[in-house]
């Protein structure tokens, strides 16, 4: 959890146990001290995400929602961050993109803010995105995942962070940090957020021709749908599945029939997109059924 968000927490987290009539004394008991929750919803001290499920389920509250509460109620610096940069970005003006990232280089060492760091890093993966040869401060993008591997939870602001980053992480890292979010999980349904993080994450190792890492997310991301998952992450994980298919006559048939349902709903520019990744990357070997064990 990023320093602005936590300091919204705590009164987010009174209001909500306001509304149940529930007492701090009933909270903290056997727990914490009464004065620990206190400080916590006064904005004055920290809470282990631990502590923090404990007391959700006291409320009978999930903690997902809690911090779900906290980003619907609040906007985040970082998701400022993003609708600032994105027209920006849509338009390919790479000049301006490059003027931000200096700029904020500039002001890294005398505000070696997380919040900072993790916006140049962003900057530098959109650059990237659209010139190849930028060259990225690899220290920068050490921090990022020393940060990741690090925390608890993985609230909307890692994920995203993450997710917008992946272009410059190591095949290793993106590995080592989705088994954290997998093993931070723990049988807790996956949000839509972690199932799209998931489907970028297997396009990247697609890109890289590590067709069994894609191979081993596309299935794993199966174990993780709900009824709720939106619909266009449902076209992604499908597009990525059949490319890793077996039968390489067999995808291209699958998934021009899903390029022309995406026409059929008016998703014009997602069908043109998956057009140009077919033409432009390699298809695999054909691959066995079993994933080789790591």
């Amino acid at each position: 959890m990023n320093r602005d968000t936590a300091k919204k927490a705590g009164a987010i987290f009174r209001k909500i146990r306001r509304q149940r009539q529930i007492s701090t004394q009933q909270l903290a008991a056997g727990l914490l001290s009464v004065s620990s929750i206190n400080k916590f919803e006064n904005g004055h001290a920290k809470l282990s995400f631990t502590i923090l499920a404990e007391l959700s389920r006291r409320m009978n509250l999930r903690p997902d929602y809690f911090f779900q509460e906290i980003y619907k109620q609040e906007g985040s610096v970082y998701t400022i961050f993003l609708n600032k940069i994105k027209p920006i970005y849509e338009s390919n003006d790479l000049p301006t993109l490059k003027k931000i990232a200096q700029k904020k280089a500039l002001e890294v060492p005398h505000n070696p803010d997380f919040d900072l760091i993790g916006q140049l890093v962003t900057l530098f993966s959109l650059i990237k995105g659209i010139d190849q040869q930028y060259s990225v401060d690899t220290k920068m993008i050490e921090k990022i995942a020393s940060h990741l591997l690090a925390i608890e939870y993985w609230d909307p602001f890692e994920i995203s962070l993450f997710n917008n980053c992946l272009i410059l992480f190591t095949s290793v890292m993106i590995k080592n940090l989705l088994k954290e979010i997998l093993y931070s999980l723990d049988g807790v349904e996956a949000s839509d957020r972690i199932l799209s993080l998931l489907c970028n994450a297997a396009d990247i190792f697609y890109r890289r021709k590590d067709y069994e890492a894609a191979r081993k997310i596309m299935l794993k991301c199966e174990t993780l749908f709900s009824d709720q998952t939106k619909l266009m992450i449902r076209f992604k994980l499908t597009f990525m599945k059949n490319l890793l298919s077996s039968s390489r006559k067999q995808a291209v048939i699958d998934n021009n029939k899903l390029i022309e349902s995406l026409r059929m709903i008016g998703s014009n520019n997602l069908a043109s997109s998956y057009e140009v990744y077919m033409r432009k990357y390699d298809f695999p070997e054909k691959l066995s059924n079993t994933p080789k064990k790591s």
